[in-house]
């Protein structure tokens, strides 16, 4: 506050956490001053690992030479999101070939963070924002030895195909409600 002679003045600080348009109102002796209410533009606070997260990750188990890509999405230390690009993201690869991964800064808040495995071998993803991990990093991911040949890319994560049925001269009997087996026969347990 504070005032000279005949005049008066005030000062009037306010703390915002949440982002966005606020309108500050203000009135004297029960009457809105001139100006008021006036807009006050608040802008998220730097990028915080507290409250970013992966938003998309890849496969656990991939292929040496394959890319391995994750998107981080960021927010601010008090949850606000964050639209705009800029942010202090960067990435680690831990594991038999140690080394940075790539960052792509989207402009919007997001990032696709990757990097390729050129060997078999475990290998981790430290994400960091801001200079902290963000929750669940490292991620983790199984680089495994390629396929042998004949056999499709993914048939370690793929489920098997159906069962042949043999040729029957009777149509079989429709399926249940709800997907269930055909009459009398149960379902193959797929694992995958």
């Amino acid at each position: 506050g504070g005032g000279g002679k005949g005049g008066g003045g005030a000062e009037l600080r306010v703390r915002a956490y949440r982002a966005g348009v606020h309108h500050l109102h203000v009135r004297l002796g029960g009457a809105p001053v001139r100006g008021s209410p006036a807009a006050i533009l608040v802008r998220p606070a730097a990028a915080s690992a507290r409250h970013s997260w992966v938003a998309a990750a890849a496969e656990t188990r991939v292929r040496p030479g394959d890319r391995v890509s994750v998107t981080v999405v960021t927010a601010d230390a008090y949850a606000n999101p964050i639209r705009a690009g800029g942010g202090r993201v960067a990435a680690k690869v831990l594991g038999p070939c140690p080394g940075s991964a790539g960052v792509v800064d989207h402009g919007d808040g997001a990032y696709t963070l990757s990097f390729v495995p050129r060997v078999s071998g475990a290998h981790a993803l430290s994400v960091m924002v801001g200079g902290a991990p963000v929750a669940d990093s490292p991620l983790r991911f199984d680089a495994g030895p390629p396929p042998p040949a004949g056999r499709p890319a993914s048939a370690g994560t793929a489920r098997p195909p159906p069962p042949k049925r043999p040729a029957s001269s009777t149509p079989p009997a429709s399926p249940r409600r709800g997907g269930a087996a055909l009459a009398g026969v149960k379902p193959p347990k797929w694992r995958g």
